[in-house]
């Protein structure tokens, strides 16, 4: 992972996270744990924050010596011990988000001093991703854990101050579709816009 992707992630993370509280979880291939936001000067982002639990995750009661370095030094839990785990970090507030500093390993910093962990290392899938769901797509936040230790992020172009816009609206199909670049790779995310009712 590059120095500078990490930073650009990071700094997308505490955007969208820092003050925020862990509100619910969902459930479905993945758990999905969802981050509401309770701090006003974040009115902006209008929608519904996630993160998929992609690979082995554990909290800690605060940073231990060490971090997990991949899945197999995660323990093993059953489906029960996840859910109660999580329910244990109801509401917690987010003070702050960071990354590995070779895999992009998740952080989630709590203000009573617990973390939570994410295994960003995989060969083969993404480990986990974190954005703003329900939102407008012209606005896409997401970072991405991707295969290979690698970071992708996608945030407006107002945010990341870019000159050159990131996202092309086009029909395909008698659909409207936008496709919006990331800020630090070759992905892009294909989103179908929902027609207005005007």
């Amino acid at each position: 992972m590059k120095q500078e992707d990490k930073k650009l992630a990071e700094k997308v993370l505490n955007h969208l996270c820092q003050g925020a509280q862990i509100g619910g979880i969902r459930f479905g291939p993945v758990l999905q744990l969802l981050i509401s936001i309770h701090d006003s000067n974040k009115k902006s982002l209008r929608g519904q924050i996630y993160l998929n639990l992609g690979s082995k995750w554990a909290v800690f009661d605060s940073l231990p010596t060490q971090l997990p370095e991949n899945e197999s030094d995660i323990a093993e839990t059953t489906t029960e011990q996840d859910l109660q785990i999580l329910c244990g970090i109801r509401e917690a507030e987010i003070s702050r988000v960071e990354l590995g500093n070779n895999s992009p390993h998740l952080l989630l910093h709590f203000s009573d001093g617990r973390i939570l962990y994410v295994n960003g290392h995989h060969e083969m899938y993404e480990c986990w991703d974190l954005g703003l769901g329900f939102n407008d797509p012209k606005e896409t936040w997401t970072v991405v854990a991707s295969p290979g230790d690698e970071i992708v992020v996608f945030a407006p172009e107002i945010f990341i101050k870019s000159p050159a816009p990131r996202s092309v609206i086009y029909e395909e199909n008698d659909a409207t579709m936008i496709k919006t670049e990331a800020i630090n790779s070759k992905a892009t995310i294909i989103q179908r816009l929902e027609k207005s009712n005007s």
